[in-house]
């Protein structure tokens, strides 16, 4: 496939990793340390491993000025600088796209533009509890959303003064129509890559269609998915590297080490060990285990199994580590792999829907985004569609 250039993977950073050291070394002093040796990251040199591409927000980050260098990430990493717009659909934040630009300009490799998703938050109360669910806006909120992300794309266009940072516009819209609508506002402004958001984010037949828009629109080179990287996703993704470069992808979902301390068992990624809580009776518990089933450089510095469960952000903060470790050297894998060995295990080890998300992807590209959607229309049924809230048709 030769992909391994071509398709690149960045964690999403999350709260519990650099922050709980690195953000409080001015209380706590350089030598805060686990082990006295090892920072809670993976992007410096004092980390258990290396990677070298992470993403973080604007909106969450732009509190310091030079973010970058606050959180030791060296000038050998590649930072990619979301632009907080997500929170301005769903939370209501009100953000300034000139600071927001001059933000990333200083502390990013690659930023997003300010766009305004399509997107609301829902409330919903049931019993004593609340939870919250996105739901699309309406035609009227989808033209406003449209015109205030055009908007700042003129900022971004008209004040970029950094010629190393490379640009991303963003692109949305579930349905056809909308996303035309959305891609002839925005298309001409001239930066140097695009991001598409396309949900659900794990069903890879929708990551494919995404794909099959752009590629159809000549959007061919540094093309983003924000938020994916599902283990069902990527292979075909990477899979779709024959046909694109500089395709990109991000996520947070290591971080649900962090959050709940769940332990990703490498040799599966679907299943996973409980260091926590146990929500399922079917679920794995650690205290089932002599020792733990890996040997990564985080898993190898961990002396006894109660580490990993010890009250506190140490425990969880681990996890998070071997979880991101087990992701980046399992797409490492996928990248190694020719097209045969790459559709075997797909074909092998992932749901039907993932095979079909090739197929499909390959008909877009010898007979046309229109012929690949009405062949799979079957597979984006009523109800498919009404439960994830989707306009494809």
């Amino acid at each position: 496939m030769n992909s391994e250039n071509r398709f690149q993977f960045f964690p999403a950073l999350i709260g519990g990793l650099g922050h709980h050291y690195t953000s409080k070394r001015r209380v706590l002093g350089r030598d805060h340390l686990w082990k006295n040796k090892f920072s809670c990251s993976f992007w410096s040199d004092s980390s258990l491993f290396k990677c070298l591409n992470l993403l973080t927000s604007a909106y969450y980050s732009r509190t310091k000025t030079n973010w970058r260098a606050h959180m030791d990430i060296g000038e050998d990493a590649t930072l990619m600088a979301d632009s907080g717009g997500f929170q301005c659909a769903t939370i209501g934040a009100k953000l300034d796209p000139l600071e927001i630009l001059k933000w990333q300009e200083v502390n990013a490799n690659i930023a997003f533009t300010l766009d305004i998703p399509p997107v609301n938050l829902e409330q919903k109360a049931v019993g004593p509890v609340s939870t919250t669910k996105l739901v699309w806006m309406s035609d009227a909120e989808f033209n406003v959303a449209l015109e205030k992300t055009y908007q700042n794309n003129i900022v971004f266009e008209k004040n970029r003064t950094n010629k190393n940072l490379k640009i991303y516009n963003c692109l949305h819209g579930t349905s056809e129509d909308k996303f035309d609508r959305w891609f002839n506002r925005v298309k001409d402004f001239e930066f140097e890559g695009w991001a598409y958001g396309c949900k659900p984010v794990g069903d890879p037949l929708v990551q494919s269609m995404g794909l099959s828009r752009l590629y159809h629109r000549g959007i061919r080179d540094r093309v983003h998915l924000l938020g994916v990287g599902g283990i069902n996703v990527l292979p075909v993704l990477i899979y779709c590297t024959k046909y694109f470069t500089n395709l990109t992808v991000d996520s947070s979902s290591y971080g649900q080490g962090y959050l709940t301390k769940k332990y990703l068992i490498p040799d599966d990624l679907t299943d996973s060990i409980s260091f926590g809580r146990l929500r399922d009776p079917d679920e794995k518990h650690y205290s089932q285990y002599d020792s733990l089933p890996c040997m990564c450089p985080v898993c190898s510095e961990v002396e006894h199994l109660e580490i990993l469960a010890q009250p506190g952000s140490i425990g969880g903060a681990l996890i998070a580590l071997h979880n991101l470790y087990s992701i980046v050297s399992f797409v490492d894998e996928l990248k190694m792999m020719n097209e045969r060995e790459l559709l075997d295990y797909i074909s092998e080890n992932c749901p039907q829907r993932a095979t079909e998300a090739v197929k499909f992807f390959d008909i877009s590209v010898s007979q046309g985004h229109e012929k690949a959607m009405q062949t799979y229309r079957d597979y984006f049924s009523q109800e498919f569609v009404e439960s994830r809230q989707l306009e494809l048709f």
